[in-house]
């Protein structure tokens, strides 16, 4: 199922630390867009795309990137052109920051 389907392509990475419970945006940061990239281009999957895949993508986040509690992701393209994401795994880390009161 290499870059196929529901498999992400293109998508924004937001944070918050107090998001409105009503969903809009307007407590969250774009912190990152995101790009899965085909290491061969246009056209069939190669050896060389599996073997990059497998190895995993990973993005990092701007050292100036404000410190968040919450992650929401908008996805803006699967490889089949659709909106729909079907991921294997995300992880994430960084350093933990106390919160004052």
């Amino acid at each position: 199922m290499y870059y196929r389907h529901n498999q992400p392509k293109k998508w924004e990475v937001w944070g918050a630390t107090s998001p409105n419970p009503d969903g809009s945006f307007d407590s969250w940061t774009k912190l990152l867009d995101c790009e899965s990239i085909k290491p061969s281009g246009d056209g069939p999957v190669t050896n060389e795309d599996r073997e990059y895949i497998n190895r995993g993508e990973d993005f990092e986040f701007p050292l100036d990137a404000p410190s968040v509690r919450y992650i929401r992701i908008v996805m803006s393209e699967n490889w089949s052109g659709g909106v729909y994401a079907q991921w294997g795994e995300l992880t994430f880390w960084g350093q933990v920051v106390e919160q004052q009161n």
